[in-house]
């Protein structure tokens, strides 16, 4: 290879105009480091980002925002991927890793008001203003300060709430994060920041974290020089305890961390949906001394991580230590009463998840295809027999079906072509792969007789593509 061609790196990244600022703010940073390197932006979109009629809480699905992105590293579609760390959930799939934790912006929640009442704070506004949020976490602490308001579900990315509330009638106010004001350059929008006596924040709200696979070491070297020290050991300590908790967007768990000369304070907080219920604690930590940092590991080797995060930068031992500050707030509130305060918050959460007759989440994907296909005359709406699924696609299987919103769990394949042996075009400038064969399929075999004689199998359980926990059919009569 000449001196002159640079390798390429490719980043995955939501579509989002947030989400692309974090991303180019990590290559930014990663291009100042290694000039010789050219960095690819791979955009996608993810289940969060389609389904913006329902509350994250009720949609029925972890890993809203960071799935898509994830079945694209696992098919090395992309080298690593970027995202705001409080999307990840405690457990990352097998074979993933959080490879860099940059330095945190405020974790903390700021206020946005209408411009009918830009000179208030939430303490003077009137009885009755609806305070727009989607978090159940910051709800049912608001409720408790403020038992004056009224709180209500509002969803989209940071554009669209914005206008729903500055040009409609509803919202007095909304709450968001304020670090993804500040990252968008809207400060001006921030008319009250929230301390954390009043509303602990996310677990990992400000931080941006970079996720590749367990294996690439290359990678793994690569995004190693982003870490951020005091950043890493408090996301370290709050993922370890949301994971200890099994908690996540469908119960109200929030968290305060400090780190100063190695003194860790860790808060932890547990509240009941209403807001009438909580179950508070806190620790102080004194981390032990920087010894060893982690040693460069062949490509073999697994790689040992606390909570999922790995570094060579910060001693393996002080990481586990502020793994263990978390795990041991979890216990003190489960000890003082926290457990059927979470019990009560994840039953009500799963009687209110929109779910097929079968139990399986509803499908995010389906509505506007379905709608798509009446349009197209496929399928009759008056007919009495409704395919409760999209008939999506694996990304990796082409380009996009007649506009069809992709789905991370099948694969497509051209009837007209079924004998194929080789990619190809299927006539409707699709690109599509080989027909998979399934031995035993997970789930029903879904047939959509469409225009174009498109047919679904589910992708293989290999690793690569999880088992869809929307599938099913349904008769409607």
């Amino acid at each position: 290879m000449g001196k002159d061609v640079k390798k390429v790196v490719r980043v995955g990244t939501r579509k989002s105009q947030l989400a692309l600022i974090q991303t180019h703010h990590v290559i930014d940073l990663l291009s100042k480091i290694y000039p010789n390197i050219e960095f690819e932006v791979i955009k996608m979109s993810t289940t969060g980002d389609k389904v913006l009629d329902t509350a994250l809480s009720k949609i029925g699905e972890k890993s809203l925002f960071t799935k898509e992105l994830e079945f694209a590293l696992e098919d090395k579609r992309v080298d690593f991927v970027v995202h705001s760390l409080k999307d990840l959930p405690s457990t990352l799939p097998p074979g993933m890793i959080i490879a860099g934790v940059l330095e945190r912006e405020s974790p903390c929640d700021a206020v946005v008001f209408h411009p009918d009442v830009k000179d208030k704070k939430l303490q003077s506004l009137p009885q009755d203003s609806i305070i727009g949020t989607s978090s159940l976490r910051r709800a049912s602490q608001l409720k408790r300060q403020f038992p004056q308001l009224k709180f209500q579900d509002v969803r989209g990315n940071l554009n669209t709430r914005l206008r729903k509330l500055d040009t409609g009638d509803t919202y007095s106010a909304l709450v968001l994060a304020e670090a993804g004001l500040k990252r968008m350059q809207w400060n001006d929008r921030i008319d009250e920041v929230l301390s954390p006596d009043v509303c602990m924040y996310a677990i990992c709200q400000g931080a941006l974290a970079v996720e590749c696979r367990d294996n690439d070491t290359e990678t793994l070297e690569l995004i190693s020089k982003l870490q951020h020290r005091e950043s890493l050991l408090r996301c370290v300590a709050e993922r370890a305890f949301l994971k200890k908790l099994e908690g996540g967007c469908s119960v109200p768990v929030a968290v305060h961390s400090e780190l100063a000369d190695d003194n860790l304070m860790l808060k932890g907080g547990v509240f009941s949906l209403d807001g009438t219920e909580a179950v508070i604690d806190s620790i102080n930590v004194k981390l032990p001394e920087e010894g060893e940092r982690s040693p460069k590991r062949s490509r073999s080797v697994f790689v040992p991580s606390c909570a999922s995060v790995v570094s060579n930068q910060v001693s393996f031992h002080v990481m586990q230590a502020a793994e263990a500050a978390g795990i041991r707030v979890a216990e003190l509130l489960l000890a003082e009463g926290a457990g059927p305060i979470l019990e009560h918050s994840r039953q009500h959460t799963e009687a209110h998840t929109k779910r097929h007759p079968s139990g399986a989440p509803a499908c995010p994907y389906f509505e506007t295809v379905k709608k798509e296909l009446e349009t197209e005359g496929v399928i009759d709406k008056n007919d009495g027999h409704v395919i409760d699924h999209v008939p999506p696609r694996r990304p990796s299987a082409g380009d996009e079906i007649e506009g069809l919103p992709h789905c991370p769990y099948f694969e497509v394949v051209d009837n007209s072509e079924a004998d194929a042996t080789d990619a190809g075009s299927n006539g409707n400038g699709v690109v599509k792969e080989t027909p998979v064969v399934i031995e035993t399929p997970v789930v029903k075999e879904t047939l959509v007789e469409t225009k174009s004689n498109i047919q679904l199998k589910e992708a293989k359980t290999n690793g690569s593509a999880a088992k869809c926990p929307f599938h099913n059919v349904t008769d409607t009569k």
